[in-house]
């Protein structure tokens, strides 16, 4: 029986430390998909085709052929306790960076459970490397002239940069 899990998130850009958790899963479960979530809350610098596209590419960039079969990434529009009710899967993985993101997944967890009888939520430590690197912090070093080279995926930073030019 094969094992699957669900890595969510906005991914407006992905990052280093969002390939890493994603490897990581991918040594626990035997297929991961990643759901490209539209969050009406935030405000995104890609689409969601956008977001879709260089978290293909960026995966691709940081994991062994092997691997490529068991990433399957998808857009989501609507909960991700539907998609995952839809599909069979009850198992959500999500990166913790610091205590600050504790109290914010520890809601999202109760409350998809709450959505989805027997969802379960597995927390993962953040690489030590990454544990600073967040999307936003990605765009605001970005904006202003700072190098984020490190902290993104080679095959994105090309459409970070236009993005940028489109934004003067």
């Amino acid at each position: 029986m094969s094992k699957e899990v669900v890595y969510s998130g906005t991914f407006d850009p992905v990052t280093r430390g969002h390939l890493n958790i994603l490897k990581r899963s991918l040594s626990c479960f035997d297929v991961v998909h990643v759901l490209i979530a539209k969050n009406p809350a935030k405000k995104c610098w890609f689409s969601s085709g956008e977001r879709k596209q260089m978290m293909v590419s960026s995966a691709c960039e940081g994991l062994v052929e092997d691997d490529f079969d068991r990433v399957k990434v998808h857009v989501v529009d609507g909960l991700i306790t539907d998609w995952m009710r839809k599909n069979k899967i009850n198992v959500i993985v999500r990166g913790l960076r610091a205590v600050s993101d504790y109290e914010y997944e520890l809601q999202m967890s109760l409350m998809n459970s709450q959505l989805l009888h027997g969802c379960e939520t597995i927390f993962m430590v953040a690489d030590s490397k990454w544990s600073f690197v967040s999307s936003r912090l990605i765009k605001e070093v970005a904006l202003l002239g700072g190098d984020f080279s490190e902290q993104v995926p080679a095959s994105i930073l090309d459409n970070i940069k236009k993005r940028i030019q489109e934004k003067d």
